[in-house]
């Protein structure tokens, strides 16, 4: 009986880590997509218009193609591991890789 029970509660166990891995994956029922405007105004902490906003010039520019994605991404993961004003990190960090590349692109800071 007790075998019984230990089996039971591994084949559990190794269900759930199943589950788990396929989740952090991206692949399984529980996968979620996350789109890079939900990504960024979540990790950055935007709480004012005027930081949506911004956000939103650099999602624009990312879709008319001004702005590389690399920029984006190396910005926000920066400036995400800053205590506080993230999205003021990003945007002074978009606006000095864009320049430093000759990107003809800029946000300003309100």
């Amino acid at each position: 009986m007790q075998r019984w029970a230990i089996c039971l509660v591994a084949a559990g166990l190794a269900q759930g880590l199943v589950g788990a891995a396929q989740a952090q994956q991206g692949t399984g029922p529980k996968a979620v997509q996350v789109t890079l405007k939900d990504q960024l105004e979540k990790a950055l902490r935007a709480r004012r218009p005027q930081e949506f906003a911004a956000i939103g010039q650099v999602l624009k520019g990312v879709e008319q193609g001004v702005l590389p994605l690399d920029i984006v991404q190396t910005s926000f993961n920066w400036s995400r591991k800053k205590r506080a004003n993230r999205v003021q990190y990003f945007i002074l960090a978009v606006n000095a890789q864009a320049r430093r590349r000759g990107v003809d692109f800029h946000v300003p800071l309100r």
